[in-house]
């Protein structure tokens, strides 16, 4: 199938629609990350932005690829609600484990990151809990989500992603007239991924088997997709968090608070990682013909090739009309903006190759990931200073960019491995 084939004015009317939505969710974010910027003392802010770290460490901890696991062994069942009942019940007994081996790792790390950055015990125990508690919700949301995407339910992700974040953007605004800091910012991120959970929750419920039993039938297939994910999962959490980790480590929390107020200018990549998780990736899951997974290939990457281009472009003849969204207090980062969209847009290429890859059970080795990604970050600190901001996102964009090689290779020889016919079953985990 040719890409002008796959591009059909149904699908593009279809993903239009669900762009629009997550459109305005990301409007609805943007909004509130700019009020976050805007209403907390820069201090405040880099201890905001450090928990927000947390919460994506312990997201992808305890989680590990299992909700990645139930979207690709799902992929065949995603017509049956029983056997989609059966799967999911299977994948929270695993989580509950994950959850639980999880929070006994992190916990301490929590504290020691917080401590370092001068916190009293107090905060730093709300904050950790906090944070602790948002990483809990979202993996089980996360793993909700599957199934709806599986069931190809764009209303419904639509209706729960801009209620929530229009709610959470007037309780952020609103916070901001009274009183916010760094614990109170977190707990409004808390009460969202638990609305989220609510929402899901009764929606699995009508459209799922409501009273689903933990078999085991499909707990062998989900250890084994996480067993070979598991260490990629937290190589990307840790790449994705280290310009925060090294900055705090290395320089002032007023450089983390730079670093977060940059990345709240990156809105345009979590549309677009939203549209891929709830359409593309799903896509993949469910495909049977070769031809039709090869053509979406050439054009995502022909997307993202040119999507980069262009906003690396903007970022260097536009600089200080994108930094006066942040506030007065960012206007300098004009050399850091470029280098900064660089890093997301390599890394949002490669989550989008690394997903609809995943939903196949194509996953690129460890062993040749993690070494290859660890000798760039050596490398970079050696030569790089990681403690300005544009040192951190100069590192950023190269290891980003090995991982989209890598990832790039990958999912391009799984495909050329299949033939011109369709892809039947055995390839699919």
């Amino acid at each position: 199938m040719s890409v002008a084939a796959l591009i059909t004015r149904r699908r593009l009317l279809k993903v239009g629609g669900f762009a629009s939505a997550q459109l305005v969710v990301q409007v609805l974010g943007f909004a509130s990350g700019i009020a976050l910027v805007q209403f907390m003392e820069p201090t405040q802010y880099g201890h905001y932005t450090l928990a927000v770290s947390m919460v994506g460490l312990a997201s992808v901890l305890l989680d590990l690829g299992l909700s990645t696991a139930v979207l690709a062994q799902g992929g065949p069942l995603h017509d049956d609600p029983d056997a989609l009942g059966a799967l999911v019940a299977d994948a929270f007994v695993i989580q509950r484990l994950l959850m639980l081996l999880g929070a006994l790792v992190l916990t301490p790390v929590f504290g020691a990151m917080f401590i370092r950055q001068g916190l009293a015990w107090p905060e730093m125990l709300v904050l950790a809990v906090l944070a602790l508690g948002c990483g809990a919700f979202n993996v089980h949301n996360a793993v909700s989500m599957s199934l709806v995407r599986l069931r190809g339910d764009l209303a419904m992700q639509q209706r729960t992603d801009v209620g929530v974040n229009a709610a959470r953007a007037l309780l952020v605004v609103a916070a901001g007239l009274i009183w916010l800091d760094a614990r109170v910012a977190v707990a409004l991120n808390l009460a969202a991924a638990v609305a989220v959970f609510a929402l899901l929750k009764s929606y699995l419920a009508k459209h799922v088997d409501s009273s689903p039993v933990a078999s085991g039938k499909h707990r062998a297939g989900l250890w084994d997709f996480i067993r070979r994910q598991a260490p990629n999962s937290v190589y990307y959490c840790v790449l994705g968090q280290i310009s925060v980790w090294l900055v705090g480590l290395f320089g002032s929390v007023e450089r983390v608070a730079e670093v977060g107020a940059l990345g709240r200018l990156a809105a345009l990549f979590t549309v677009i990682g939203a549209v891929l998780g709830a359409m593309v990736v799903p896509y993949f899951a469910r495909a049977s013909s070769a031809r039709e997974m090869v053509s979406a290939f050439g054009a995502l990457n022909g997307f993202f090739a040119l999507l980069s281009a262009v906003l690396v472009a903007a970022s260097l003849v536009f600089p200080h009309a994108l930094l006066w969204i942040l506030g007065r207090q960012y206007s300098g980062l004009v050399h850091e903006l470029p280098w900064m969209v660089l890093a997301s847009s390599l890394s949002a290429w490669t989550a989008g190759l690394y997903g609809v890859g995943a939903a196949r059970g194509w996953i690129v080795p460890a062993v040749l990931m993690i070494p290859l990604g660890i000798a760039t970050v050596a490398l970079a600190a050696f030569v790089l200073d990681m403690s300005s901001v544009s040192g951190v996102f100069m590192m950023n964009s190269a290891v980003a960019l090995v991982s989209l090689v890598l990832t790039f290779g990958m999912v391009y020889t799984q495909l050329r491995a299949l033939g011109p016919g369709p892809s039947g079953t055995k390839e699919h985990p």
